[in-house]
């Protein structure tokens, strides 16, 4: 449905963490979070692509995201 594009939206109505000087006080710490993740991931597996679906799906009701990831985590030795 790419005409749902064109509708124009308001600039804050999706924000996460607030925005102004009420804003979360845990942003910071919640984004520091995700990258430690995320570089502790990568350092420990290697993603490779995959052929086939290997019991991995991803199920979200609030944020559009992929029925299906198409990728394989491969421990690194």
């Amino acid at each position: 449905y790419p005409e749902r594009h064109l509708e124009k939206r308001h600039p804050l109505a999706f924000m996460p963490f607030g925005v102004g000087p009420r804003n979360c006080v845990g942003m910071k710490f919640a984004l520091i979070e995700m990258k430690i993740v995320l570089t502790r991931l990568l350092k420990q597996y290697t993603i490779l692509k995959c052929d086939k679906l290997e019991n991995f799906t991803i199920i979200e009701k609030s944020v559009i995201t992929p029925n299906e990831v198409w990728i394989k985590l491969e421990k690194r030795f």
